[in-house]
């Protein structure tokens, strides 16, 4: 390899069990590796990967696996059930301006993960002026606690874009008059990417059910 021009290097690594590294024959990482690797040494120590956590949630019940918080009381977030199948939960009353209502789900367990999928079905029924916006958020629990009601969403209502310490935040953006749409992705207060959507000219483009994927990866 030619260093000529290159500043810096960063490696990332996903090893099973463990690893050496190296750059023009010198060694310059490693991890759960013995002394003196040979080209069949084995790990230290066996690593168990682990099974995958799972946080499944239908709103088919009152359960007690996530929190409502609410900034006002127009009109009350609620839990409906259509014949106890097809449940949902609604957060907002389209008819209402400036609300801002969250679904706070709690920490699974410690620790890091190499990545987290967020699977949802969700519909979006609003019209009128103004831009409607859907966030959801990963936060540190260090700062806003494994459980709660999590980050303070009333800030949204001035701030409006989700701007918080230490958090990755997916914003999905539709404008009722134009049907306009937009993504946006923040880490740390700082927006990282925004990118147009496709623009479907109908009113009712979120009235009925939508599904959603959220993938992080590489932490």
């Amino acid at each position: 390899m030619n260093e000529t021009g290159i500043e810096s290097l960063r490696l990332k690594v996903r090893a099973n069990d463990g690893f050496v590294a190296y750059l023009n024959g010198w060694e310059v990482a490693r991890t759960n590796a013995p002394e003196k690797p040979k080209w069949n040494s084995t790990a230290i120590n066996k690593r168990d990967s682990g099974a995958p956590l799972t946080l499944s949630e239908t709103f088919e019940g009152r359960s007690a696996h996530y929190v409502l918080a609410q900034t006002d009381s127009r009109p009350r977030t609620y839990w409906h059930d259509t014949n106890n199948s097809n449940a949902y939960l609604r957060l907002l009353d389209g008819r209402q301006a400036d609300q801002v209502h969250s679904v706070v789900f709690p920490q699974v367990a410690p620790g890091t993960f190499d990545s987290i999928v967020a699977d949802f079905d969700f519909r979006w029924r609003a019209g009128g002026e103004g831009t409607e916006r859907f966030s959801m958020l990963l936060i540190p629990v260090a700062q806003f606690g494994a459980t709660g009601a999590g980050a303070d969403v009333s800030l949204l209502r001035d701030q409006k874009d989700p701007k918080y310490p230490g958090t990755l935040a997916v914003q999905l953006l539709h404008s009722p008059e134009d049907s306009g749409k937009a993504l946006t992705i923040y880490w740390d207060r700082t927006k990282r990417y925004t990118r147009d959507l496709p623009t479907v000219q109908s009113p009712a483009i979120f009235a009925s059910p939508r599904r959603g994927r959220l993938i992080a990866a590489g932490w």
